[in-house]
Protein backbone atom coordinates (compact mmCIF):
# COMPACT_ATOMS: atom_id res chain seq x y z
CA UNK A 1 0.00 0.00 0.00
CA UNK A 2 0.68 3.61 -0.79
CA UNK A 3 -0.23 6.46 1.01
CA UNK A 4 -0.10 9.98 -1.10
CA UNK A 5 -0.77 12.65 0.98
CA UNK A 6 -0.94 16.50 0.07
CA UNK A 7 -3.20 19.24 1.80
CA UNK A 8 -1.47 18.07 5.09
CA UNK A 9 0.39 19.82 7.94
CA UNK A 10 3.06 18.11 10.61
CA UNK A 11 1.84 19.50 14.13
CA UNK A 12 3.77 18.21 16.96
CA UNK A 13 5.23 15.13 15.41
CA UNK A 14 1.53 14.33 13.40
CA UNK A 15 0.35 14.69 10.55
CA UNK A 16 -2.85 16.34 10.17
CA UNK A 17 -5.46 17.31 7.65
CA UNK A 18 -5.12 20.95 6.87
CA UNK A 19 -8.73 20.66 4.59
CA UNK A 20 -9.77 19.49 1.28
CA UNK A 21 -8.76 15.96 -0.44
CA UNK A 22 -5.90 15.00 1.54
CA UNK A 23 -4.92 11.21 0.96
CA UNK A 24 -4.57 9.14 -2.30
CA UNK A 25 -4.33 5.48 -1.36
CA UNK A 26 -2.58 2.95 -3.61
CA UNK A 27 -3.14 -0.60 -3.50
CA UNK A 28 -1.32 -3.38 -6.08
CA UNK A 29 -2.09 -6.70 -6.75
CA UNK A 30 -2.02 -9.46 -8.95
CA UNK A 31 -5.46 -8.37 -10.45
CA UNK A 32 -7.92 -4.87 -10.47
CA UNK A 33 -9.70 -6.72 -7.93
CA UNK A 34 -6.68 -7.86 -5.65
CA UNK A 35 -5.25 -4.32 -5.79
CA UNK A 36 -8.66 -2.75 -4.93
CA UNK A 37 -9.03 -4.67 -1.66
CA UNK A 38 -5.17 -3.99 -0.77
CA UNK A 39 -6.08 -0.12 -0.79
CA UNK A 40 -9.13 -0.22 0.78
CA UNK A 41 -7.62 -2.16 3.50
CA UNK A 42 -4.87 0.58 4.06
CA UNK A 43 -7.75 2.73 4.26
CA UNK A 44 -8.83 1.52 6.68
CA UNK A 45 -6.04 1.49 9.19
CA UNK A 46 -6.38 5.45 8.59
CA UNK A 47 -7.44 7.44 11.30
CA UNK A 48 -8.94 10.81 10.49
CA UNK A 49 -11.43 12.89 12.16
CA UNK A 50 -13.92 13.75 10.02
CA UNK A 51 -12.82 12.01 7.50
CA UNK A 52 -14.72 10.47 4.48
CA UNK A 53 -14.01 8.31 1.72
CA UNK A 54 -15.39 6.79 -1.29
CA UNK A 55 -16.23 2.81 -1.80
CA UNK A 56 -16.98 2.56 -5.02
CA UNK A 57 -13.62 3.02 -6.91
CA UNK A 58 -12.69 0.89 -9.41
CA UNK A 59 -15.80 -1.47 -8.10
CA UNK A 60 -17.28 -1.03 -11.93
CA UNK A 61 -13.29 -2.08 -13.55
CA UNK A 62 -12.58 -4.83 -10.84
CA UNK A 63 -15.69 -6.02 -11.61
CA UNK A 64 -15.61 -6.22 -15.99
CA UNK A 65 -12.20 -7.33 -15.64
CA UNK A 66 -13.44 -10.72 -14.10
CA UNK A 67 -10.05 -10.87 -12.34
CA UNK A 68 -7.94 -11.56 -15.54
CA UNK A 69 -4.37 -11.16 -14.34
CA UNK A 70 -2.82 -7.09 -15.05
CA UNK A 71 -0.60 -6.65 -17.90
CA UNK A 72 2.10 -4.37 -16.60
CA UNK A 73 3.38 -3.84 -20.29
CA UNK A 74 6.74 -2.04 -21.14
CA UNK A 75 6.48 0.83 -19.02
CA UNK A 76 5.97 -1.18 -15.67
CA UNK A 77 1.87 -0.05 -15.24
CA UNK A 78 -1.19 -0.82 -16.93
CA UNK A 79 -0.68 2.71 -18.64
CA UNK A 80 0.08 3.67 -21.95
CA UNK A 81 3.79 4.06 -22.49
CA UNK A 82 4.83 7.43 -21.24
CA UNK A 83 7.96 7.35 -23.88
CA UNK A 84 5.04 7.01 -26.68
CA UNK A 85 3.23 10.07 -26.16
CA UNK A 86 6.96 11.73 -25.67
CA UNK A 87 7.78 11.14 -29.59
CA UNK A 88 3.96 11.86 -30.33
CA UNK A 89 5.34 15.25 -29.06
CA UNK A 90 8.30 15.64 -30.59
CA UNK A 91 6.90 14.96 -33.62
CA UNK A 92 4.92 18.18 -34.29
Amino acid sequence: VHVLHAGTALRDDVLVSAGGRVLTVVGTGPTLSAARATAYAGVDRIGLDGGQHRGDIAARAAQQAEDQPVDPGPSGGDVPDADAGADRADAR
